[in-house]
């Protein structure tokens, strides 16, 4: 196994030499990682790919081995800190725009100090453990098993104060869409359901269901209409769907083009607030370089 001496500072500052053996560093720091990255899939209420994790959380462990080059500045590990982070990113959950990216880099940063200040309460509660910081990265000399378990301790809570967070702050919010087809264009309310998880099979995009009574002035241009699959609870069913020119999101005082997006058609009234349901997912669509302020009536 290859390994290495770092010096280690006690709490009472005695120091001391730490034997660091970096096949054990990439194992641990793989571990953590994993449950790092599955904690921002529980934030955001994102499902990653297995080998996407696995991935990520491998590049996680193999980027550990930072803590052995030469002490850097506050500015290199600053550095090295973000890049690290922005690959992880990127190898886990891929990049479809920048505040897609942006966001979900911002969590990891925000998910992996939670964990930081969480395993530094745990070694100031029980018996101090000597441990290292070094660019950017954490040794702390204690058991293997004992770290997996904290770690997925840390894991479980903060998935169950993001569970409680979501019953308590109401999810679904009403959104003022924009639905263009040829040179008609209709505005009809939507309602953010984080129960939607519909997808268009032929073209992998995310679908907004709207009331077909919302949507007659459109079906006078007699679009191109196609059968997708609908699953609700106890049954499946079977809606037309079709492809707008043009859909936007009216989110305050900004108005946000969505790409690729498909429109599914509703026989039956949806809500008495609202004429149509969105998915999370469709907000990933933003087509961010369309995005544009809507002067205040």
């Amino acid at each position: 196994m290859t390994k290495n001496y770092l010096f280690v500072l006690y709490h009472n500052f005695r120091v001391k030499k730490l034997i660091v053996y970096a096949d054990i560093l990439i194992f641990l720091n793989t571990i953590v990682t994993y449950f790092l990255l599955i904690s921002v899939c529980a934030v955001l209420k994102k499902r990653a790919k297995t080998f996407r994790l696995i991935l990520g959380a491998l590049f996680g462990g193999v980027s550990a081995l930072v803590i052995f080059l030469p002490l850097l500045g506050f500015f290199a590990q600053a550095f090295i800190r973000v890049l690290i982070c922005s690959v992880t990113t990127l190898i886990t959950f891929s990049f479809k725009n920048k505040i897609y990216f942006i966001k979900h880099c911002a969590v990891l940063l925000a998910v992996t100090y939670v964990y930081g200040g969480a395993m530094l309460a745990f070694m100031s509660i029980f018996d101090p453990y000597p441990f290292v910081f070094a660019n950017g990265v954490a040794y702390i000399d204690i058991s293997p098993m004992i770290l997996i378990m904290s770690t997925a301790i840390i894991y479980l809570l903060i998935n169950l104060f993001y569970k409680f967070k979501s019953k308590t702050v109401e999810e679904k919010l009403i959104y003022e869409c924009e639905i263009i087809y040829k040179d008609v264009n209709i505005k009809v309310n939507t309602i953010n359901d984080t129960g939607n998880h519909v997808q268009d099979p032929y073209f992998g995009s995310p679908v907004a269901i709207v009331e077909k009574t919302r949507l007659q002035k459109i079906f006078l241009c007699k679009p191109k209409t196609y059968l997708i699959p609908i699953k609700s609870v106890g049954k499946n069913d079977m809606l037309y769907a079709f492809r707008p020119d043009g859909f936007y999101i009216v989110n305050g005082q900004k108005r946000q083009k969505i790409d690729g997006i498909t429109v599914a058609v509703a026989e039956k009234t949806l809500g008495k607030q609202y004429g149509g349901i969105i998915s999370p997912k469709i907000l990933e669509y933003v087509k961010e370089d369309e995005l544009c302020l809507i002067s205040k009536k």
